[in-house]
């Protein structure tokens, strides 16, 4: 069976987690038939084989040894769980202290201090290299960066790649609170956020801010952009009440902020989700194709804004 420790989890001792294997929701747990500790966790991939998932350290069950397993593999630990069977987790991690991470930041200057922030997230999981999550996305902000170069916009345009994404969003975060200590955090209007355009040519459009949703509709029909993979999948639409992830913080300083991802490529792209699979001939073209010319022209709406 294909497992992965996930990304933060405490370690078995020596000799393992052991115990009854039972089923809660949405994962396995194995206790400890004397104590009823539960003494090791199997969560379940998203979107099909194993993963590695990411433990929050701050969160009450981060003592708890944790692995992924693949959807493939629930049938069989059901059986387990049927027959009550024993079990035993063992594997062996390796804490560093004081590891660094970094944000990547590029600036062009604007006719004004007013800045639009546009970035997307440079790191990966442990597993995989990462190509559709997040290297596609991060190529299109400096796609977007060689488009606009040589040009003095109105707002001053930042660009930027972050770092750990993918474990409790520490570099966002930091750019959010370097920013405000710098006492320019107000200069930054809007924060346009990418992460794993190429899943397919549907955006999600995470927002909270009506106009800027409204405008990515107008660059669809402007620009004749349809979707072929499935006519009742809208090419845009919002994930209704939500600023997610890396765009958090920014809204949360009360900057106009938008947050994109994709899909529609689900069955081909999604099963590459935080897998070795994922590879840069993975990277479907027209994906990138059409975030960069959405993107090209959300932007010159946005500096007109």
């Amino acid at each position: 069976m294909e497992c992965y420790p996930a990304f933060g989890s405490a370690w078995p001792d020596q000799n393992g987690a052991r115990g009854v294997l039972t089923r809660q929701a949405g994962a396995f747990e194995i206790v400890d038939p004397t104590s009823k500790q539960v003494t090791a966790r199997v969560n379940i991939s998203t979107y099909g084989r194993a993963v590695t998932g990411v433990i929050d350290p701050a969160s009450e069950n981060a003592h708890i040894p944790t692995i992924c397993i693949g959807k493939q593999d629930v049938a069989f630990l059901k059986d387990a769980v049927a027959n009550r069977s024993t079990a035993r987790v063992h594997f062996k991690a390796e804490f560093i202290n004081d590891a660094r991470t970094s944000n990547i930041v590029g600036t062009l200057p604007g006719e004004t201090d007013e800045e639009i922030l546009i970035f997307a997230h440079a790191d990966t999981q442990y597993n995989t290299p990462g190509a559709n999550d997040n290297t596609a996305s991060l190529i299109i902000v400096l796609m977007l960066a060689h488009a606009f170069s040589g040009t003095r916009p109105k707002r001053t345009m930042t660009f930027m790649g972050t770092g750990s994404e993918g474990y409790m969003l520490l570099g966002a975060k930091h750019y959010v609170e370097r920013r405000r200590a710098e006492g320019s955090l107000h200069n930054i209007k809007f924060c346009i956020n990418f992460d794993s355009l190429t899943y397919g040519p549907n955006l999600y459009v995470h927002t909270l801010d009506e106009e800027l949703r409204q405008i990515m509709g107008s660059i669809h029909h402007d620009l004749r952009l349809h979707n072929e993979f499935d006519p009742a999948y809208p090419i845009a639409f919002e994930y209704p009440g939500a600023v997610r992830s890396e765009a958090h913080p920014y809204a949360e300083a009360g900057i106009r902020t938008i947050d994109l991802n994709s899909r529609g490529y689900d069955e081909e792209q999604l099963p590459l989700w935080h897998r070795p699979e994922d590879t840069a001939d993975r990277v479907p073209p027209d994906c990138v194709e059409n975030s960069f010319l959405v993107f090209n022209e959300y932007l010159r709406w946005i500096q007109a804004l």
